[in-house]
């Protein structure tokens, strides 16, 4: 009797280990999510293939105002954001994630056809467009802050 529970107590413990394994494994394996806010359907699609295939997880937003309750119900570890978007802007985006206590140390690439951006914007990046995919994948790994341990995505 003493046998069998020792061996059903090693046996727990053996569960309890690779529970903790496999956590510590789905933890480092991660991939880092990104938000791309864009109005422009082509273009959303192309900066969603691009980081899907460079093995990000991606989410999409239309509008600032989509964008801004899909961060709310789930920050993402990165946002690429256009600034001429209907509704909300992409500068009243970056206001309004400025506020927010959650938010403001979200990282963002702002793509703008632009070719100035307000010098009083602080953001982690900044791509005019176009933007080709090479450029928002290096771009993207350049702004994204490190996790603890390795994740999906590229290195930087």
């Amino acid at each position: 009797m003493c046998g069998s529970r020792y061996t059903h107590e090693e046996d727990l413990v053996g569960n309890f280990r690779d529970g903790i394994n496999a956590q510590t494994m789905a933890s480092m394996l991660r991939r880092a999510t990104i938000l791309v806010v864009e109005d422009d359907a082509d273009l959303r699609h192309v900066y969603r293939t691009a980081l899907a295939l460079d093995g990000y997880a991606v989410r999409e937003a239309r509008s600032g105002f989509e964008a801004l309750s899909s961060i709310d119900r789930d920050p993402p570890d990165l946002i690429v954001l256009d600034l001429g978007l209907p509704g909300i802007d992409g500068l009243a985006v970056r206001e309004e994630l400025a506020a927010g206590v959650h938010s403001r140390s979200i990282p963002i690439v702002i793509v703008t056809a632009s070719p100035s951006v307000p010098a009083n914007i602080d953001v982690a990046c900044v791509l005019t467009k176009p933007v080709s995919p090479d450029e928002l994948l290096q771009t993207v790994a350049r702004c994204l802050p490190r996790h603890p341990g390795p994740t999906l995505g590229r290195d930087v």
